[in-house]
């Protein structure tokens, strides 16, 4: 401001020096008005410069809600990056236990969440670009998005303003992943037998895998990928289920090299090898028939990743409830009782998880 002041005041004095001078009025308003049109550019710049400050402002929010912390350079461009929910330089951090299905959507806490990260970049971890001051209402979007996302709220509004920008700007992953998780969070509130069930898992299959082909190493286009594309498979006959099934393991392999500890992740696999342990012979033979490397799993391999899981997510019914049929599968009831017992007693605010409770408490009158 001072240097405004002091450049102002040499404009001023040079006015009045030209203008004694030439002793011309019509010199003296050509030199003020060029003198405002330097002030008015000043000022936009300064303008400018409070504009970029509030996108990278938003940025951060965002990055904290994801798990980040982000410093910037004089020009805008990121300097560093880190996770301060792993290495705890977030302060003020706050503990959430869960009782949902649903709430593996959620993504505040420490001990399961981690950076969003790909393998070519340096570190593992991706570094965006600074965001211009025209993409900051659609990064606002997203931190909305993301905050409704966390507190498991607003299904519908994610879907309608992501399809908005998707609908206005054409494809970004970042934009298409958020769809498919939107529809996700929309499947929840049908039963199984609804056909809505399935339409939203066929879309949000379609917005996840294009998302991964726009951004192969991102966690969370691969994420949502395997997520959409592992429900779809319920809907699908054998062979294409087998084949979709493969799709769905790739995905899960990709995503566990850049964060082994994702619950969600971990889960699908273990949803993924249960099923596949579960294949009769006759289906065995078929997938065998179609494809020269068929999908090979364990029921072990089931067991133990749906007890990863719920180390990283206690208390989640549905993990509770696959675990609990993973020892049953087994021939393991003693086990199946200790993890079907603390489901039964659990509550969910929707469908879906309410459904995996009653499932558990039938199971569990049979142990």
């Amino acid at each position: 401001m001072s240097e405004l002041i002091v450049d102002a005041t040499k404009n001023h004095l040079t006015i009045r020096a030209l203008a004694i001078c030439l002793g011309s009025a019509a010199t003296l308003g050509v030199l003020v008005v060029a003198y405002r049109n330097q002030t008015r550019r000043k000022v936009g710049d300064l303008e400018a410069d409070v504009e970029l400050l509030r996108t990278e402002v938003d940025e951060l929010k965002e990055q904290l809600l994801r798990g980040r912390t982000v410093t910037f350079t004089r020009d805008g461009s990121r300097a560093g990056h880190k996770s301060c929910l792993k290495t705890g330089d977030l302060r003020g951090s706050v503990r959430i236990n869960y009782t949902s299905d649903d709430d593996y959507y959620t993504s505040a806490d420490e001990d399961w969440i981690a950076p969003r990260r790909d393998a070519t970049a340096t570190n593992g971890v991706i570094l965006s670009q600074p965001v211009a001051p025209a993409a900051s209402a659609k990064r606002q979007a997203f931190v909305h998005c993301d905050k409704l996302f966390e507190e498991l709220q607003g299904a519908d509004e994610q879907y309608a303003l992501m399809n908005k920008w998707k609908t206005d700007e054409g494809e970004d992953w970042e934009v298409l992943w958020r769809l498919a998780r939107a529809c996700q969070m929309q499947s929840g509130a049908f039963d199984k037998k609804d056909p809505r069930k399935k339409e939203k898992f066929f879309e949000g299959r379609e917005y996840g895998q294009r998302a991964c082909e726009l951004s192969p190493g991102d966690f969370d286009a691969i994420k949502w990928a395997a997520v959409l594309t592992g429900g779809a498979t319920d809907y699908l006959a054998t062979k294409d289920r087998i084949e979709q099934g493969n799709v769905f393991k790739s995905y899960l392999d990709r995503a566990l090299a850049i964060d082994p500890r994702d619950f969600m992740v971990l889960h699908m696999r273990g949803r993924f090898s249960y099923s596949v342990s579960q294949l009769t012979w006759v289906e065995r033979k078929m997938a065998s028939t179609f494809f020269a490397d068929p999908p090979t799993a364990t029921i072990q391999e089931a067991i133990e990743d749906f007890a990863a899981a719920d180390k990283e997510k206690p208390e989640w019914p549905e993990n509770l409830l696959w675990l609990g049929k993973s020892h049953i599968a087994n021939k393991d009831k003693a086990s199946a009782r200790q993890v079907l017992e603390p489901c039964s007693r659990l509550t969910a605010p929707d469908e879906g998880g309410m459904a995996c409770i009653r499932e558990a408490k039938e199971l569990l009158a049979k142990c």
